[in-house]
């Protein structure tokens, strides 16, 4: 997954060390981690260090909504049973725990868990439109100055980016098209 480096180098290695000395506070992020450079703060603050999965959802790696990709060490904190649930759907921009806004890493866990399951139920799909739905309403419902607020602000931005590209490949098919279906016209064919 495309993102922003917003911590020091070869952080990824204190993150077991990082997660015993220093407990994780609401939402499933780490007290006072020292891992995150000022530059990274500021990035994260606005979530511009999510820009660059514009490219993992053009390329089909990603979805617009999904469970977040993970961390070796944040993967390893997960039962066995979501683990294997969470490797056979495509990881998503918006997460599933944007819908019911869990605090604890327990709630954040089960919300991916219901996620998952209605996925292999009711089909992805649907599923996400559901999901998103929720997600929008949360955002909405939180406040012009939330940080949902401003991460609702970044995909609107990939989605009117993703928008404009889509519809220039449209276009440009279009286009191809209507010279073809022309050329067959003038030939008789």
């Amino acid at each position: 997954v495309f993102k922003m480096r917003t911590m020091h180098p070869y952080s990824e290695y204190l993150q077991a060390y990082i997660y015993e000395r220093n407990s994780l506070q609401e939402g499933g992020k780490f007290n006072k981690d020292i891992r995150v450079t000022t530059l990274g703060r500021f990035m994260r603050k606005y979530w511009l260090d999510e820009l660059p999965m514009i490219f993992n959802l053009l390329m089909g790696d990603m979805k617009i909504v999904g469970v977040r990709p993970l961390s070796a060490h944040y993967f390893s904190l997960y039962s066995e049973e979501l683990q294997n649930l969470r490797v056979k759907f495509k990881p998503g921009l918006l997460p599933p725990f944007y819908a019911d806004m869990p605090k604890t890493m327990e709630e954040i866990q089960a919300s991916e868990m219901k996620y998952l399951r209605q996925c292999e139920k009711y089909g992805c799909f649907t599923t996400d439109i559901k999901y998103f739905v929720l997600i929008l309403t949360n955002i909405f419902t939180a406040g012009e100055n939330s940080d949902s607020m401003k991460f609702l602000e970044a995909v609107l931005l990939v989605l009117y980016i993703y928008t404009i590209l889509t519809a220039k490949m449209y276009l440009d098919w279009l286009n191809s098209y209507m010279i073809f279906l022309y050329t067959l016209f003038l030939f008789n064919f």
